[in-house]
């Protein structure tokens, strides 16, 4: 590395623009590079950079990054003498793209210029500005060293310029240490430096860049170790991610310092977990497989161990934080990535995604190290920021950048003071011409003006942080956008910890897999105070209760594994304060119903299931206790009875959403209801044996799920399964008309037996179709079996029929409808193409039939003789004679004609017909004989001949109307109950006068119903209660009902275990009063349809609160109405919890009163005093509501177990005072006159 001589005083900022990010955190290998275009490249600098101009230069280094397409196992590569490398401007700066130089870039002018390195198609670029600034002083950071014997930390050295500028020039800085006995300096790699603490002592560090050196005191101390502390505990990851763990080292005088770096590393499991022991990536665990390794970490001859669990959780969603935000040109913004997995757990990603920005010339995004994620606005516009994890869908957000401009700059704190053993955070707010205000804390260059006294680093991370080097007062000054403020700093001599207090920051009890903050406050021997949440060592009494983070990023964050209570504390410089916590049940989070939109066809129904998940990532499936509704019960309704909930049944066609309800959560899913469902196809003919040549006409009816049936020839799918011997139309009015054929190559005889196939919506249906080769041997012509001449009177129309006989015992076939019929004097006798003759004058003429083989044209023809005489009817007869018929029912009459020559014929068609009222009776009669019977009593039906004026009577009579169908249905369309309930059906018949069945008639009392399964239900056909179905046993029944030979439908009843008909919640004392951070026990009791009483259902029913925010309930399995009151609930509010079952609810009110005492901490603990000494004893009482402890010492009541070895004080001023009598050791209790709560401590007494 080219040292730089920064003659001309240029300097040139680095903004990072990547394709991709490395995935890694090993350092880069030089030898056995894949082959291949790798998955990304980057540079390695990952702090800002500065070159000087012509004489002076900065040596860039280019990774490739190589995946195995898992994501699981990515490989680094330094590529840069591999690389090609280009400058856009080489007057600003150019780059060596020669080898053995390649990547040195040398600085020349002011202005800007893109440095771009590729390899194998892959490229990367950097965007210099290079400005005219001065450098004017180094810092060593931090300014002093203090170390224990045997660790080390990580230093930097940041470069101040005229502009206010400052840069990490740790890489090109020269360092060396005074007394290398004391202390070292080293560099893991080449852009970092190292301090290790070799021998006790004192020396220094000495630092120099360009014209300008610094140095640092570095303080070795032999303090002995006392403990070690590793995060973060037992964590759960997905198989393929990484854990960074910490060791942190604590020091017997209560100083801590972290030795992830000093210490070594092991797992016990590595085909699990993996983990580094390579300087510069210590601690880092690779999950490898799922399953469970011990991470374990060794310093000083101490270990501490935690299991790490890979689970095969995968990758559900990235989300970006915040959401699509809004700042001003000049600006930064900090972008988050959360990993959320199937298992619902989560995982900050923020540095391991690769962050994009679409529009660089509006904001730009940094991929690096030290502050990945952070975007800088440039110019006034939108940019979507896209984040990337290794091979996933990428996750998007817009970023605005507004034209506002910084109107006034505030920082804070003002006129502060801090102990020279500790620092000081500052911060900048800066408002803008839209009145907006934004935190440019990281913005804003901080300064001293007496860096003897204080010190800022200024670098990314460190922006604002005061570190006290000597006791004194400074003007802090603070620079922004030209706006600068000042305000004063004092650093005080050294303090200590007093104290420390520890609370949360929403409530100390919470539900189980939840977390809560909590906030370390150390009170000073100064008598300052400053929260040291991120300072503190945390433990938890019973990780099986609560875990507490000692991450850098989440210290003090508390997460609940288990229901109980367990104390949380935090430690430093030897003190420790703690805090009570409770863990209560897990809450219900979130509802999901599935199916996912699903359809049903009319009248069928869906069974939809309601899926919870609680706060510990639980699932349970609630279906059983939420409420379901429908948002169009026109389309469909959705159960809320026992046995059948969630069940929606489909109404008409459209859509309707069904919803499940559990307190203040829901989900839902769309249903469509489609048309009735085909259930199945009836083919007519279903067996057909003919010759070739031949048509057949088929007919397809659709049997559908809401019992009707449809012709549904034309909808279908029409096929032969043998198409060389059949084929069928599927072509509009010629649909299911299928043509008989004769194969090529065949020869009279052959035959062929094959099936008509319709298919339509999934459902199938076949007829059997024969077929034989053979002649048709004949053709005949016949009117009503008459095959000889036909002698008709004029005026007559009668069908004709053509009837083929054929060879090879195929059977004979009705031709009428497929030969072409013709007559020889059209005037004297006509005939349709039906065949229908019409006698219209005298005279004689022929008629013919003549079939045409449609495959080889072959003609067979037929002829009869038909003469039209003037014959007259001489007597008419009608039948039937003297008929009844139920109202609305029909008769069908016929004429026989007997003609003047002797001739009998049908008639009816010729005849004039007329139904004739005597009395009330009536009828309508067609012209084609058929009577409708309209009212009740006697009617005369006659038949008129119009030529001969003969006619002939009957008499018919109408009686009642018969019943002729029998529909039943149930209340509402249940079709299930519980045992012990009943259920009301209805009988609805259709009489012989209602063809149209548009009159129904109520037939319950009338009908005798059955039950299939008596046993099940029972249903009555005693009065009042016909119909009226009871349930008796779980089962299945059909109930049907029947009269006079006709039967209903038969419904399909299901009877259910018995259903709660009321409820009893206990305690309930209008109101019950609960203390604010308190649990009480609820119960359900239960009365059941099939008589039981008092029966515990507590389990089983859904219970809510009506103010959550004061009291929830739990639903949880094993917590189900366990009440919680919120330690902030407002005291003297009143909140009603519901208890909710089978539409049964009942409710208690609980008013919220102040906290409880939970428990006594009695201070100091275990100590010991000499005999005839007294020893102040203290009493802090935990109160349920998470209230800070308060001193209860003169409350309790105090004693002594063995008053022969100590006393103590139980009141007055002097409560608490122990009195040392003897040599001995005896236990001093502290008890609330109040309650149960006490505890208790040993006293040991001296000579």
């Amino acid at each position: 590395m080219n040292q730089i001589a920064y003659s001309r005083h240029f300097f040139v900022a680095f903004v990072m623009l990547f394709v991709a990010a490395c995935s890694s955190n090993n350092g880069p290998i030089t030898t056995g590079i894949p082959s291949g275009a790798p998955s990304s490249v980057q540079f390695q600098q990952n702090t800002l950079q500065a070159v000087a101009s012509e004489d002076s230069s900065t040596q860039l280094n280019l990774i490739a990054s190589f995946d195995d397409g898992t994501s699981k196992a990515v490989r680094n590569f330094d590529v840069t003498e591999l690389a090609d490398w280009s400058s856009s401007n080489n007057d600003i700066a150019n780059v060596s793209n020669t080898a053995g130089t390649k990547g040195l870039v040398f600085g020349a002018n002011s202005g800007n210029a893109t440095i771009t390195a590729s390899f194998r198609g892959v490229s990367t670029d950097i965007s210099f500005t290079v400005l005219d600034a001065t450098l004017e002083r180094i810092d060593i950071n931090p300014a002093s060293i203090s170390l224990v014997k045997g660790t080390s930390r990580d230093i930097t050295i940041s470069a101040r310029y005229s502009d206010g500028t400052t840069l990490d020039v740790t890489e090109d800085a020269t360092l060396s240490v005074a007394n290398t006995d004391i202390a070292t300096v080293t560099r893991p790699d080449s852009a970092s430096a190292r301090v290790n603490a070799v021998e006790v002592g004192s020396t220094t560090l000495n630092a120099s860049f360009g014209d300008f050196t610094d140095s640092a005191t570095i303080t070795v101390q032999g303090v002995a170790l006392q403990s070690l502390t590793l995060s973060p505990s037992s964590p759960s990851i997905a198989n393929g991610r990484t854990v960074d763990f910490a060791l942190q080292a604590n020091f017997a005088d209560g100083s801590t310092q972290d030795v992830t770096e000093d210490a070594d590393w092991l797992s016990d499991n590595p085909n699990v977990a993996s983990v580094s022991s390579t300087a510069g990536s210590k601690g880092i665990a690779t999950a490898q497989a799922v399953g469970t390794a011990t991470i374990r970490a060794s310093f000083s001859g101490t270990s501490q161990s935690t299991v790490m669990t890979v689970t095969d959780a995968v990758l559900d969603r990235l989300e970006i934080d915040p959401a699509n935000p809004s700042i001003a040109d000049g600006t930064k913004q900090q972008f988050a990535a959360t990993a959320i997995y199937s298992d619902g757990s989560n995982e900050d990603v923020t540095s391991d995604v690769s962050w994009e920005s679409s529009d660089e010339t509006v904001a730009v995004i940094s991929d690096l190290a030290a502050n990945r994620g952070e975007a800088t606005a440039l110019d006034v516009g939108q940019t979507t920021i896209t984040a990337t994890l290794q091979n996933e869908t990428p996750v998007t957000t817009v970023l605005t950048v507004t034209s506002a401009t910084p109107t006034a700059l505030a920082i804070e704190p003002l006129d502060s003071s801090v102990a020279l053993n500790r620092t000081q955070q500052f911060s900048a707010t800066a408002t803008f011409t839209d009145n907006s205000t934004q935190d440019v804390t990281s913005s804003t260059t901080w300064d001293s003006d007496d860096q003897q006294i204080v010190s800022f680093s200024n670098l990314s991370g460190e922006e604002g942080l005061a570190q006290p080097q000597a006791e004194g007062s400074v003007t802090v000054t603070a620079t922004y956008a030209g706006f600068t403020q000042t305000t004063q700093l004092t650093v005080n001599p050294n303090t200590t910890v007093s104290s420390i207090i520890v609370s949360a920051s929403n409530s100390a009890s919470f539900a189980n897999g939840t977390t809560e903050q909590l906030i370390a406050v150390a009170n000073y021997a100064d008598g300052s105070t400053d929260d040291v949440t991120t300072l503190a060592t945390w433990t938890s009494a019973n990780d099986a209760i609560a875990t507490v983070s000692n991450d850098a990023a989440s210290k003090g964050l508390v997460t609940g594994q288990g229901v109980g209570q367990t104390d949380i504390t935090a430690t430093l410089e030897g003190v420790s304060g703690d805090l009570p916590i409770t863990v209560t049940a897990a809450v219900l989070q979130s509802i999901s119903v599935t199916p996912v939109n699903p359809s049903v066809p009319a009248q069928q129904s869906q069974q939809f299931t309601a899926t919870g998940r609680y706060s510990d990532n639980t699932e349970q499936n609630i279906t059983a206790n939420v409420q379901w509704s429908s948002s169009n019960e026109n389309v469909a309704i959705v159960s809320n009875q026992s046995g059948n909930k969630g069940l929606a049944s489909g109404n008409v066609q459209g859509s309707a959403t069904i919803t499940a309800t559990q307190g203040e959560f829901s989900g839902s899913s769309v249903l469509t209801v489609t048309d009735a469902l085909l259930q199945s196809i009836q083919i007519q003919p279903a067996n057909v044996n003919l010759a070739d040549g031949i048509y057949v006409r088929y007919s397809a009816t659709g049997l559908y799920s809401d019992g009707s049936n449809r012709d549904i020839t034309d909808d279908v799918n029409w096929s032969s399964s043998d198409a060389d011997w059949a084929s069928i139309s599927n072509i509009g009015a010629n649909s299911g008309r299928a043509l008989s054929k004769a194969p090529a190559g065949s020869v009279p005889g052959d035959s062929s037996t094959f099936s008509i196939q319709a298919v339509l919506d999934g459902e199938f249906a076949s007829a059997t179709m024969k077929v034989t080769v053979a002649t048709l041997d004949s053709l005949t012509i016949s009117n009503e079996g008459n095959s000889g001449p036909l002698d008709l009177p004029k005026g007559l129309q009668t069908p004709l029929a053509a009837v083929g006989t054929f060879s090879h015992t195929v059977p004979a076939r009705d031709l009428s409808d497929q030969v072409s019929w013709t007559s020889d004097s059209a005037g004297i006798a006509s005939v349709s193409q039906t065949g229908m003759l019409n006698a219209r004058n005298l005279g004689t003429t022929s008629i013919r039939a003549k079939h045409t083989h449609p495959g080889n044209a072959t003609e067979t023809n037929d002829d009869i003789t038909v003469t039209v005489s003037n014959e007259q009817i001489a007597t008419l007869e009608i039948s039937p004679l003297d008929s009844s018929v139920p109202n609305g029912n029909e008769v069908a009459y016929t004429a026989t004609g007997t003609y003047t020559n002797g001739a009998v014929l049908d008639v009816t068609d010729s005849v004039n017909w007329t139904a004739t009222p005597n009395m009330d009776g009536n009828a309508t009669i067609g012209a084609d004989g058929v009577a409708t019977a309209t009212a009740l009593g006697n009617v005369t039906i006659t038949a008129t001949d119009p030529t001969s004026g003969e006619s002939a009577s009957t008499g018919l009579t109408v009686t009642d109307a018969i019943l002729e169908q029998i529909d039943i249905s149930s209340a509402g369309g249940v079709t299930s109950i519980a045992e012990g309930q009943t259920l009301a059906f209805t009988a609805t018949g259709y009489y012989s006068d209602d063809p149209g069945r548009v009159n129904p008639v109520d037939v319950t009392d009338s009908v005798t119903w059955v039950s299939s399964a008596a046993s099940v239900a029972s249903i009555s056909n005693v009065d009042p209660n016909e119909g009226e179905a009871e349930g008796l046993s779980s089962g299945v029944t059909q109930i049907a009902a029947g009269d006079d030979g006709i039967d209903s439908n038969a419904i399909t009843l299901t009877v259910t275990d018995a259903v709660i008909t009321s409820i009893t919640i206990t305690p309930n004392d209008d109101p019950t009063d609960q203390a604010q951070g308190t649990n009480r026990q609820f119960t359900a009791m239960a009365s059941f349809s099939d008589g039981a009483t008092d029966v515990d259902v507590t389990d089983q029913v859904t219970w809510s609160s009506s103010d959550p925010a004061l009291a929830d309930v739990s639903n949880a399995t094993g917590f189900e109405g366990l009440v919680f009151v919120k330690t902030d609930a407002s005291v003297g509010g009143i909140v009603t919890i519901s208890a909710q079952a089978d539409g049964i609810t009942d409710t208690s009110d609980v008013q919220v009163t102040d906290g409880e005492l939970v428990s006594i901490q009695i201070s100091p603990a275990n100590d010991s005093v000499a005999a005839g000494d007294d020893l102040q004893f203290t009493a802090m009482g935990n109160y349920s509501d998470g209230r800070p402890a308060e001193d209860i010492t003169a409350s309790v009541n105090w004693s002594s177990l063995d008053e022969s070895i100590a006393t103590i004080e139980n009141g007055g001023m002097n409560a608490g005072l122990a009195t040392g009598v003897a040599d001995g050791v005896t236990s001093i209790r502290a008890a609330d006159p109040g309650s149960d709560v006490e505890a208790s401590t040993s006293l040991t007494v001296t000579p």
